[in-house]
């Protein structure tokens, strides 16, 4: 199947016309003509330049290859954070749009909260609730996994760390689900806006009363000494909230899906039940999510290609897990790699994800615990197809399942 990408006639003066593919990252299928949008990635890549420019949304760089995308997430001297976000964000997301040196300092309000000893508490609240859910769903011999399954672990994990009522989930995920994945800007700020009008009194008892949960932490931490400004910290509460409400389910709902249709590679975890510890990183890397960017900081000329200050350049980390230069035969899940550590899919350096370790814990309390009580399952042929979306977090958003009861 050949791939249909239409070159742009709209573009800076700067830009040759042989560099533009007009490649919407919200919906790349459509670009590639492939419904899968990981493998969309792989073939936009295949028939691309190893660095092209979209005129979508504003206008973007795209960066390809494994080595450029490391490159742009260690080096942020000239490729900042500050523009992580296609279509830029109305106000900013703290800590992430921030660089060295202030992002270590706000950042290390949120490391207590992920630390080993935490996350092993966690872990045995995992298995908690997935043995509650899956209790729930089992009778049922169906359902939706992304709704009755993958969306629910990891909020009510987050919402015991945050200390706000479990009830409150629904609410929560469908503004997440708005921030994370609509296009558009008034839409995405008017989430945030909600989610802050919902910590109101929240915030305003736990600064009176200091309590041992993440809001209470983050309310009464200081940045060199000094409380974070109210505009600030209303940001991170806002970042906070939705970075621990979407990338993990979207995580799970993937993997979910491979073990529905790839019956071979389900019976190997099944009957090397070892595998789901060691072999997570694997999972992670084949099913590379995020769709991150950087800001050039200044004019410059990168691999012979010229770029300007302010421009923004899309890094989809799948592309790192699918260049062969890294990953032989990328596409296929392979836990005999010698190399599979150096994935990218929780980002790196600085701004390597604070939660991978808890995402790490909440997939391994699931593959354990689904593949032994529902060890046979398949994508329910009887209801709609699973959805796969692009976007800032890909995955499954959708995902019919159906077992024998």
């Amino acid at each position: 199947m050949s791939i249909t990408l239409e070159a742009a006639n709209s573009r800076p003066a700067h830009i040759p016309q042989s560099l533009v593919r007009q490649v919407d990252f919200l919906h790349p299928e459509r670009a590639a003509n492939e419904p899968d949008v990981f493998l969309a990635w792989k073939k936009i890549r295949d028939f691309s330049p190893e660095i092209f420019w979209t005129p979508d949304y504003g206008g973007h760089w795209v960066f390809t290859r494994a080595d450029d995308i490391e490159t742009a997430i260690a080096d942020f001297e000239r490729f900042s954070m500050h523009g992580h976000s296609i279509p830029r964000n109305i106000t900013p997301n703290v800590p992430l749009e921030l660089d060295p040196p202030i992002h270590g300092p706000v950042r290390a309000m949120l490391s207590p909260f992920f630390s080993p000893k935490v996350v092993k508490e966690l872990s045995a609240q995992a298995l908690i609730v997935t043995t509650q859910l899956i209790d729930e769903i089992l009778p049922l011999g169906e359902c939706d996994f992304v709704e009755a399954f993958a969306r629910q672990l990891p909020i009510i994990l987050f919402l015991k760390l945050a200390d706000l009522p479990v009830t409150d989930r629904k609410f929560l995920l469908d503004l997440a689900t708005i921030r994370v994945r609509d296009p558009n800007q008034a839409r995405r700020n008017d989430a945030k806006i909600k989610i802050l009008d919902y910590l109101q009194d929240v915030v305003a008892a736990r600064r009176n009363s200091k309590g041992t949960d993440l809001i209470s932490n983050m309310l009464h931490g200081k940045v060199n000494g000094e409380p974070l400004p109210d505009d600030v910290m209303q940001n991170m509460l806002a970042q906070v909230m939705f970075g621990g409400l979407d990338t993990v389910a979207n995580l799970v709902s993937s993997i979910a899906h491979t073990l529905a249709v790839d019956v071979t590679l389900r019976r190997k975890l099944q009957d090397n039940p070892g595998l789901i510890a060691s072999g997570f990183d694997e999972l992670a890397r084949r099913h590379s999510l995020i769709c991150m960017a950087r800001e050039i900081t200044q004019d410059m000329e990168y691999k012979g290609v010229l770029m300007k200050k302010g421009e923004q350049v899309l890094l989809p980390y799948i592309l790192h897990s699918f260049d062969e230069s890294r990953f032989p035969n990328g596409e296929a899940i392979d836990f005999d790699r010698s190399n599979v550590m150096s994935h990218v899919t929780f980002g790196g350096g600085p701004h390597r994800c604070p939660g991978a370790s808890l995402a790490r814990a909440e997939t391994r309390v699931f593959l354990e615990q689904w593949l032994q009580r529902i060890p046979e399952f398949e994508i329910d042929p009887t209801k709609k197809p699973p959805v796969i979306e692009g976007g800032r977090v890909m995955g499954v958003t959708y995902l019919p399942l159906r077992w024998k009861v």
